[in-house]
């Protein structure tokens, strides 16, 4: 678990700057190349690194002249899932997103996908997501929950009107889910060299 707390002048608060600062300060090293698919959010809160801002559309990732050479870039960073998708399209999405991003890592470079889990949505299942990075020659690194609401000692704090926070339906008389983290979900690139 890593402790993300959103500031109040975070652009988007489900990905906060301190996440950004955090998982590129955990994944590269100063002056590595860094591509950034999350609509710019780490490129704003990053420095020391070349951050190349990109987008995914058509099936690839889509970087600006004078970006660096596939197969040369430390840390690929994707908002998950990925835009203008909807349920039914996001498995074959992901997919063509998984090699697309693992066609510009380097050798010991990471894959990192950021799901900022909005409020009033249910809890999803990301367990697709490994079997999906292995096929594209991503390894399995590690999940973590980037806590973005305050941690007092070991105690998470919940939002202060939790009925704001829940999911509709039938299950609110039995489950209140509360949008306090991130998942990040790492991948390592495997087999040396390009994939795909």
């Amino acid at each position: 678990m890593w402790r993300t707390p959103a500031a109040d002048t975070d652009p988007n608060p489900l990905l906060p700057a301190s996440l950004m600062r955090q998982l590129t300060a955990a994944f590269t090293g100063p002056g590595t190349h860094v591509v950034d698919l999350t609509g710019g959010l780490l490129a704003d809160a990053v420095t020391g690194r070349a951050v190349h801002v990109g987008v995914f559309d058509d099936g690839d990732i889509t970087i600006p002249a004078g970006s660096p050479e596939p197969g040369s870039v430390a840390l690929v960073a994707v908002a998950w899932p990925p835009p203008n998708t909807s349920a039914a399209q996001r498995g074959e999405a992901t997919a063509t997103l998984l090699y697309a991003a693992r066609r510009w890592l380097a050798t010991d470079g990471v894959l990192v996908l950021l799901a900022g889990n909005p409020p009033g949505q249910p809890p999803a299942d990301y367990g697709p997501l490994v079997a999906a990075a292995a096929a594209a020659g991503l390894g399995y690194l590690q999940h973590i929950a980037a806590v973005r609401t305050p941690v007092i000692g070991a105690h998470i704090t919940t939002p202060q009107d939790p009925s704001a926070w829940t999911f509709g339906g039938a299950l609110d008389d039995v489950v209140i889910h509360l949008g306090v983290h991130a998942d990040v979900f790492a991948f390592a690139a495997r087999d040396g060299g390009r994939h795909g």
